[in-house]
């Protein structure tokens, strides 16, 4: 195998990685969201706000 192919194959397969991160991620979220009961984005807003008032 040529340099070159290998080279595709990593940029292949750390692309897949990156997919099935990603995906991954996604669904924490949602876990997180359901058993909280809010969105993760606005929860991290209020903490920022707390954060800046202290």
């Amino acid at each position: 195998m040529s340099e070159n192919e290998l080279l595709k194959k990593m940029m292949h397969n750390h692309e897949a990685d990156k997919k099935l991160k990603s995906k991954k991620i996604g669904m924490l979220f949602v876990v997180f969201e359901s058993k909280m009961g809010t969105s993760v984005e606005a929860e991290f807003d209020q903490i920022e706000i707390r954060r800046h008032e202290a």
